[in-house]
């Protein structure tokens, strides 16, 4: 296996467990907010992280469009 092909097949699992992760954080906050009537705050600035979670989406967005393009590239984990 090419150090290129070794590289996709990392991409492709980062990028899938990422957009795992996004999902399962999306299904959490609505969720939160079905169980407090509709309404739930999030709040990016309570450690501090406001930039690192903005650049952290700049990273994760593109790994998350490669990696699913790797995947279906292959037709699936099995090529």
């Amino acid at each position: 296996m090419t150090d290129t092909a070794r590289l996709k097949d990392v991409v492709e699992i980062l990028g899938i467990f990422s957009m795992f992760g996004l999902s399962v954080f999306a299904y959490l906050a609505w969720w939160l907010a079905f169980h407090n009537g509709g309404t739930v705050r999030i709040d990016v600035t309570a450690f501090g992280e406001l930039w690192l979670e903005y650049l952290l989406w700049l990273v994760v967005t593109p790994l998350i469009t490669l990696g699913l393009y790797y995947y279906v590239e292959r037709g699936g984990r099995s090529g």
